[in-house]
């Protein structure tokens, strides 16, 4: 037989074993994420069982976030900008310690921290609405400090409103980096808010994240050895990190947000700790 001949026969043979191949591990793919979404099935079930409705419409898929570690950018922060950003011409002040510098001016003072924290105090008529709503007026205010974030809720209290956002870390919301603004009488009164900076990269270790399902059925485990308070209904479940600031590099946990007629807990989602929100 020529050798062309067999050349060709050779690259077929090669091209069906790599057919097979591709059909096989596409069969297998499938197959896992079937059983993934019988599983979620199955465990939103037994959550049912026992008295606790899931009201997302959606099962949420796995967790799919990496533990990062973040070497935090002084540098980077631009204090001076932020503070003349809302507060106008300003008076710089060190102070060193944990309070490390101070901005003041007519309108108002901002205090920036060695954690990260910062905290905007206005003085009466420095801010107003002016019939803005409160949610747009933050964010607008948010964005001219360079404060990428997602906001998380509004609460009324009477003349007080409440407008809390989580900080975006690459579009993932940073659940213990918040940024809060509180109004009275129709002006923005004060920002109180934690930002993470730097520089991220994944952490050692290649721990495994726990499925959604295993999730589920911890979080019912919670409720009945009382790390959870008894509810009747999941409302939401959302993924994002929590960020440990109390190291020179911040380590971001991968967790979900859950939410339930009872009250917001945090499940980790290697560990499957569960903690309530603050």
């Amino acid at each position: 037989m020529e050798w062309s001949k067999i050349k060709n026969i050779v690259i077929l043979l090669l091209a069906l074993v790599n057919v097979f191949l591709l059909v096989l591990v596409v069969s297998q793919e499938r197959r896992s994420v079937r059983y993934q979404e019988e599983a979620r099935t199955e465990a939103v079930a037994v959550l049912a069982k026992n008295g606790v409705d899931f009201l997302p419409e959606r099962i949420p898929g796995d967790l799919e976030l990496l533990p990062l570690e973040v070497e935090r950018d002084r540098m980077g922060e631009l204090e001076d900008s932020m503070a003349e950003a809302l507060l106008g011409d300003v008076r710089k002040e060190n102070q060193g310690g944990d309070l490390q510098v101070t901005y003041v001016s007519h309108t108002g003072q901002a205090d920036f921290y060695s954690s990260g924290r910062f905290i905007f105090t206005f003085q009466p008529g420095a801010l107003p609405l002016s019939g803005e709503e409160p949610a747009r007026h933050a964010a607008d205010c948010l964005r001219s400090l360079g404060f990428e974030g997602e906001i998380a809720g509004v609460e009324y209290d009477g003349e007080t409103v409440t407008v809390t956002f989580f900080q975006n870390w690459e579009g993932i919301p940073v659940f213990s980096c918040e940024a809060v603004f509180s109004y009275q009488d129709g002006e923005l009164r004060q920002i109180d808010a934690q930002r993470l900076s730097g520089t991220a990269q994944q952490a050692a270790g290649g721990e495994t994240l726990l499925s959604t399902a295993t999730v589920l059925i911890r979080f019912l485990a919670g409720i009945n050895d009382g790390a959870v308070r008894v509810c009747t209904e999941i409302q939401d479940m959302t993924p994002g990190y929590q960020a440990n600031l109390s190291r020179p590099v911040t380590y971001l946990s991968p967790v979900w947000r859950i939410t339930t007629d009872t009250g917001v807990y945090y499940m980790d989602g290697v560990t499957g700790e569960i903690t309530p929100a603050v």
